[in-house]
């Protein structure tokens, strides 16, 4: 699996480091607002991220390539109002992850099989458990139920299109 590091400028993330690494969340991304002609053009896609000063530690490309844009273990702005398993704050705790998609768009084979495998591997190397991957709809949606006067925007990612099931159940003997 071949990878390319573009980190973002420091403004976009923390410079603290996360308390631990204990999940991922997983969220699209498209510039299809700024650029419909050409959603997943990576310039526009990184002009977003620095525009609105957040962020994740990796965007995975159509083709399936990884690219670093966040230094781990620093904490990304990808998860906002958030709770997973009764834990706040996803970002202080999780690896933000956009696959280049959105809710008109199926993933590629390519992106699905380099999430799997960067899934695998974190869960490996951090030890935590597949309960503790989850979607920024799920991570938003648990914090507006538990802190229903503070909530937040509701959130669709990574949507209808991704593979649930496939995904976990090929992390199931993983760990």
């Amino acid at each position: 699996m071949n990878s390319q590091i573009m980190h973002l400028p420091k403004n976009c993330y923390s410079q603290k480091d996360m308390s631990s690494i204990d999940g991922a969340i997983i969220h699209f991304i498209s510039a299809a607002n700024v650029s419909p002609e050409d959603p997943f053009n990576l310039d526009s896609i990184l002009w977003i991220f620095k525009e609105y000063k957040v962020s994740a530690h990796y965007l995975i490309d159509r083709d399936g390539i990884p690219i670093e844009i966040v230094p781990l273990p620093k904490a990304a702005y990808h998860a906002g109002k958030s709770r997973m398993n009764g834990r706040d704050r996803c970002n202080n705790w999780t690896i933000g992850i956009e696959l280049m998609g959105g809710k008109d768009f199926d993933y590629t084979e390519n992106q699905i099989a380099t999430l799997k495998l960067m899934l695998a591997k974190m869960i490996t190397e951090y030890r935590f458990p597949v309960e503790n991957i989850q979607g920024h709809d799920y991570v938003r949606a648990e914090w507006n139920k538990f802190y229903p006067d503070k909530k937040g925007a509701k959130k669709y990612d990574p949507g209808q299109h991704f593979p649930w099931d496939e995904v976990r159940n090929s992390l199931a003997f993983v760990g």
